[in-house]
């Protein structure tokens, strides 16, 4: 995530003070690809409809950037030149909550943006509000029917061939599934144990859509169909922070047990329409289950892999500790 704010002004969008805009301000500053300026000049609502929305969804599809909302009034030095902002603010007169504004925001802009901060900053007997942009990984975005992006510092229509190569970019989801034992019980010749798996999505603004979970046992069978791979919970869209969980109950028998040293091999497989299949295999100990050894110990991850066409390449876990977190809360 690029902290814009910290790159133009020095300090991240929540550091920041009027303070630090008036003395941003005190020399000329020219708009950008990735920085707007607005006055507080305007019915509010025009100007948020008008303007706001357009400059947001302009930085979604562009770059990302900043909009400073109740800067000084621009003005062009010579005729022919970039507008620049210079001197006092000119504030917003009335007052929004940040997350009212954020949610107005992204409800106006289709597909649904994530990565929009709000920061509100008062100056006399009004605000400065300061919008922070993140570039979208799920763009193209429309407002009102058409599609904006920024070019020469301004935010304009998209030409259609740049909308169609937005639309033909490929953006990934990183999506995994994490299992655990949560249960498990012996009934005369037959173990069940009931594990319990949770889907992540790691890409903070691509969303994983359509996805599919599919799970195979050896050396044994999952109860429900009495075979040894089940397509388990389907989902439309998978977001970031958002983790759902399915279980399932798996039926082993000890006889099964006698040729496998009492281990029963377990394979995940979890994809969307917009990421590459994950297959996760575990190793389960029916003996120490017996014994009475904690669930969680009685279960191993062997391998956590990426399969393209068919291929698995090896994924190195580096966001451990998040699963841990969010497992240590269910």
């Amino acid at each position: 995530m690029t902290d814009y704010c910290k790159n133009i002004f020095g300090k991240s969008i929540r550091e920041l003070t009027i303070e630090d805009l008036k003395v941003y301000f005190s020399e000329v500053k020219e708009e950008s690809e990735i920085l707007e300026f607005k006055s507080g000049k305007g019915d509010f609502e025009g100007v948020f409809n008008n303007n706001i929305l357009k400059t947001v969804s302009a930085f979604l599809n562009s770059s990302g950037g900043v909009l400073i909302w109740g800067s000084p009034e621009d003005k062009s030095p010579e005729r022919g030149m970039l507008k620049v902002c210079v001197g006092d603010f000119v504030p917003v007169k009335e007052r929004k909550e940040k997350d009212q504004l954020i949610n107005r925001i992204s409800s106006s802009i289709s597909y649904m943006p994530t990565g929009i901060k709000a920061e509100r900053l008062e100056f006399n007997n009004g605000y400065v509000y300061i919008i922070e942009v993140q570039e979208s990984g799920s763009k193209p975005h429309q407002l009102n029917g058409q599609y904006f992006i920024r070019l020469d510092g301004q935010s304009k229509p998209a030409p259609h061939y740049i909308v169609d190569s937005m639309f033909n970019q490929i953006k990934l989801a990183d999506v995994e599934c994490e299992t655990t034992i949560v249960d498990f019980y012996n009934n005369r010749n037959y173990n069940f144990i009931t594990v319990k798996a949770y889907f992540f999505n790691f890409s903070k603004h691509v969303i994983a859509k359509n996805i599919q979970t599919h799970f195979y046992i050896e050396n044994g069978v999952f109860e429900i169909n009495k075979l040894q791979d089940i397509d388990s919970q389907n989902f439309p869209n998978l977001h970031y922070g958002i983790n759902p969980s399915t279980q399932i109950v798996i039926m082993v028998s000890d006889d099964h047990l006698v040729y496998s040293d009492n281990i029963v091999n377990l394979q995940t497989t979890i994809r969307s329409d917009n990421s590459l299949a994950r297959i996760s295999s575990y190793e389960i100990n029916v003996q120490d289950l017996k014994r009475g050894s904690q669930l969680q110990d009685c279960i191993k991850s062997t391998t956590n892999n990426l399969s393209i066409s068919g291929v698995s390449y090896e994924f190195f876990d580096d966001k451990k500790s998040y699963k841990e977190l969010i497992l240590k809360k269910r």
